[in-house]
């Protein structure tokens, strides 16, 4: 018997104290405002006993999973395939089974007074009494909610689906490496109505301050990182402290008339998410979003450039949020929605969900036996240093963070001979050429420079927190003073105090101000002995930056993701493939290692930059360049970079259009020993080499012959990718011979991608001198083109039948020759990033049209690691490999296992 529906579906405004760990502390936090009479969205919560009644009524044919809700099933994260194959035999058992009918049309009858078309599950998860308070919070991102269709059917099915999210591979390992038994866990469904909203965002309110994050539409797009939100950052005077926890809170108290933000940043905002409604999908001509029930819908210009809250919405907006975080005694993390969108009533601010920030533990610095708190009262710890209050802001560019001195280069003409190791370069732009710097940097802050831009790009593949488009931190920071990057947050925080361990020390995580002030009524039961941050059942070592498939991971290989202990479980294999993108050949033992099927993408540009500087150091002199050793070449990059970039500054000469016999063999020998070593990690797998593409702000003149002084105007249209081999063929000739002895050493795994290809007769001159080098006699050799020129968009069938055997989508250029927005912009490229729907509607094209023309296709470029949402798109129109960074392999293959999963499973119920 299911039992009374009414008994186990619990009203925000009906939730109890000892309610809470059947509805969870998600609901049981909204349920506690509700009744105090604040906005929040209605819902009811279907409790945890429902799921616990449900696995017990299906029909296990495992013994292992007997009394599943109330057993202590021990998986064996160390083997894993035993943990998927139990992970999908639990999720297929209950995607299958059928709810109670009479139980499912109570549900639907209570979900339905709302007269609201569209309901979202929300799983609100709940833990036993005396374990950690904070874990339930820490885990936001593990399950995902759910939106639907308010009947029977669509709401059943969503609701298996957030059971089922408790089972996932991914949960039931951090719920092993948690010391967590699955009866210990408890997860209620929140069940809301959602409407389309004119604004929706976060507000984040401590005693003394409160940031404000506000975009137009739903927040999918502030919740992904898609766009830049308005930002706007109040600080409260001492008189509008939150009283001590022993008075009452003052709930009431508003803020003063008029109180302005100290920081207001208003940014474009192109496009919004809308709820997906057929009828209007193709009216509005919006693109479908990968998750259920969102479409985006693009905005008036006008609209794009305006604030998404006006003052007095603004005002309202600080007030309530100040009179929550009165009320729960608490720093906390608000969502709300403004609406609702089309309606004769002013529109009105109701909140959706809710976390309190209780004082918690941050992770320790490599090596640290201890791990440090971050103090309730916002004092510096004994180990970490003060920070200002405000913090610069830029875009998130490479994870990590980092304390360290500042180095603020003004001359970009000259790179520093005694450039201390480990110090932040603060600059306007990183140019390729100062890769041998970069490499010794700690960090890099940029004032200009999207995600996709080269110096951001430079940092994740070397391994270096970076913040990248912060205005005027060249002038703002000062050569010397210390700071913390943030490249997970995109802040760059000023230090009062230099911090212990001094160069380079690795920062724990900056942490808003918290309070150590909880309300007994909100928490109840926790005992002051225990520490607020974690209890001793659970483990402190699980975090979720250590599970897949949770969030993008944009680290580069060489420190984040290629250590990770030997008990993270490989993802499953895919049809689609997994490729790696490459510019070095560090650590190429670990990075071979990674679930991958090869290399899609080994960048020439990054790969031999050193060596085509000393090439066009010993052109300009009138000499070839003689063969240098492996390893006297790695250490020649660091000792010589004040001379090559004196060199490369002054050269004004151009490459010529053909080498000596004797001068393309020496150059063509260098280049082969910098390609053989990934070569052979990785063989049998692929390995795709994409020649030189070098642009006149690169290394001016370089196959320039026409002014080889001058640099040109727009660099990115100008005299560069496989076009510019047909003016000067010496440097691509001296490739293909490279590539040629590698084959002939053994490896025939090697493959040639064309860079910017732009129409079909470049193709024809690339292919035919690729064939005359010999490289066409070993038959696994295969010719591909990067399509990043939309005209590849129209040419595709001229071009295979030109000789193209395969694309490599780019999407980093394909979006801002698309769009006609330079990615090196900050306020373009995050106005218009690779995600914009005429973005996606050509790669769908070129994805489509490669399978007509029974071509693989492969996305490359910062897309695929930034936006796992969009995966199950990409899988669905039939995409052959994504290619990314190694520290973001884990996560995208876990993505692109759960996209085929969730069309597989789609596809099996109808």
């Amino acid at each position: 018997m299911h039992g009374d529906a009414l008994k186990d579906l619990y009203g925000l405004g009906q939730i109890q104290p000892a309610d809470r760990t059947e509805v969870g502390d998600k609901a049981y936090y909204l349920g506690l405002l509700e009744q105090r009479g604040f906005p929040v969205v209605p819902g009811f919560v279907v409790g945890a006993r429902v799921l616990r009644r449900f696995l017990s009524s299906l029909d296990w044919q495992e013994p292992l999973f007997a009394d599943l809700p109330d057993s202590s099933l021990h998986v064996d994260v160390d083997r894993p395939q035993q943990l998927q194959a139990i992970a999908q035999k639990i999720r297929q058992s209950i995607l299958s089974a059928p709810l109670w009918d009479d139980w499912l049309a109570e549900v639907e009858a209570q979900a339905q007074q709302w007269q609201s078309p569209m309901v979202i599950l929300r799983p609100s998860l709940g833990l036993a009494a005396g374990l950690d308070p904070t874990f339930s919070g820490r885990m936001r991102g593990l399950l995902g909610a759910q939106i639907c269709e308010a009947n029977r059917g669509a709401i059943a099915l969503a609701l298996r689906l957030v059971w089922a999210d408790l089972f996932r591979a991914k949960s039931l390992f951090v719920w092993q490496r948690s010391r967590l038994q699955l009866h210990q866990l408890h997860l209620g469904v929140l069940v809301q109505p959602i409407q389309d909203a004119i604004a929706a965002g976060t507000a984040c309110v401590s005693p003394t301050s409160c940031e404000t994050q506000s975009i137009w539409g739903l927040g999918a797009a502030l919740a992904w990182g898609e766009l830049a939100p308005d930002r706007f950052l109040f600080t409260h005077p001492p008189a509008l402290h939150t009283p001590p926890a022993s008075q009452e809170p003052a709930a009431a108290e508003p803020a003063p008339r008029n109180l302005l933000p100290v920081v207001r940043q208003i940014h474009p905002k192109p496009y919004c998410y809308r709820l997906c409604q057929e009828s209007s999908a193709s009216a509005h001509n919006g693109l479908r979003s990968s998750v259920s029930g969102l479409r985006i819908e693009l905005l008036e210009p006008s609209q794009q450039q305006q604030p998404s809250l006006s003052e007095a919405q603004l005002q309202t907006l600080l007030v309530l949020s100040r009179q929550v975080q009165q009320t729960l005694g608490s720093s906390v993390d608000l969502e709300w929605t403004l609406g609702p969108l089309e309606s004769s009533e002013p529109p009105q601010f109701q909140l959706t969900q809710l976390n309190v920030l209780f004082p918690r533990l941050v992770a320790a610095a490599p090596g640290s036996s201890t791990i440090a708190t971050v103090p309730a009262n916002n004092a510096p710890a004994n180990n970490a240093p003060a920070t200002e209050p405000l913090p610069l802001r830029g875009l998130a560019a490479a994870t990590g963070q980092v304390s360290a001195q500042v180095w603020v280069v003004e001359d970009l003409s000259q790179v520093p001979p005694d450039f201390p190791a480990g110090q932040l370069l603060v600059m306007s732009h990183v140019p390729p050429r100062w890769l041998g710097l970069v490499q010794r940097a700690g960090g890099i802050v940029t004032e200009q420079g999207g995600i996709t831009s080269h110096g951001a790009i430079l940092a994740r593949e070397i391994g270096i927190p970076a913040v990248v488009g912060v205005a005027g931190a060249t002038q703002i920071l000062r050569t010397g003073e210390w700071v913390t990057v943030d490249g997970d947050r995109g802040l760059v925080h000023r230090l009062r105090t230099v911090p212990e361990g001094g160069q380079g020390a690795l920062h724990p995580e900056i942490s808003p101000e918290v309070s150590p002030g909880i309300s007994p009524e909100i928490s109840p039961g926790i005992s002051p002995e225990i520490s607020p941050g974690i209890s001793p059942e659970i483990s402190p070592e699980i975090s979720l930056d250590r599970v897949p498939e949770i969030a993008p991971d944009m680290a580069p290989a060489s420190r984040v993701g290629l250590d990770a202990p030997a008990t993270d479980p490989p993802p499953p294999r895919t049809r689609t493939q997994l490729l790696l993108a490459l510019g070095q050949a560090a650590d190429l033992d670990a990075i071979a290692n990674l679930p991958s099927e090869g290399v899609g993408l080994l960048r020439a540009e990054h790969l031999l930059m050193p060596l085509l500087h000393q090439l066009a150091s010993q052109t300009n002199r009138g000499r070839t360049i003689p063969p240098i050793p492996q390893g006297e070449m790695e250490r020649s990059e660091i000792s010589e970079i004040s001379a090559i970039s004196a060199i490369s500054a002054n050269w004004t000469g151009a490459f010529p259009a053909e080498f000596g016999k004797e001068a393309a063999k020496e150059v063509a020998e260098a280049i082969a020993q910098k390609i053989l070593p990934i070569a052979a990690a990785f063989a049998p797998r692929p390995v795709f080499y994409r020649s030189l593409d070098v642009r006149s702000q690169d290394l001016l003149g370089a196959f320039s012959s026409a002014q080889p002084s001058s640099p040109e105007p727009n660099p990115t249209l100008g005299m560069h990718g496989a076009f510019s081999y047909k003016n000067s063929p010496a440097w691509f000739d001296a490739e293909l011979l490279a590539l040629r002895q590698v084959q002939q050493a053994g490896y025939a795994n090697l493959r040639l991608i064309l860079p910017f290809v732009r129409g079909v007769e470049e193709v024809r001159f690339c292919r035919q001198r690729a064939l005359a080098t010999g490289l066409g006699d070993t038959p696994d050799f295969q010719l591909w083109i990067m399509a990043e020129v939309p005209s590849v968009l129209f040419l595709l069938p001229e071009l295979v039948q030109a000789g193209v055997q395969g694309i490599a989508i780019g999407s980093n250029d394909l979006a801002q020759l698309l769009l006609a927005a330079d990615r090196d912009l900050p306020h373009l490229s995050e106005a218009f990033p690779p995600r914009h729907p005429a973005v996606q509607r050509a790669i769908r094209h070129l994805v489509q049209t490669a399978r007509h023309l029974g071509i693989p296709c492969t996305l490359c470029g910062e897309l695929p690691s930034q936006h796992l949402d969009l995966v199950e798109e990409w899988v669905r129109w039939g995409i052959t490999a994504l290619c990314v960074a190694p520290g973001a392999a884990r996560s995208v293959q876990w993505a692109i296992a759960r996209a085929e999963t969730v069309i597989a499973e789609r596809e099996l119920l109808g």
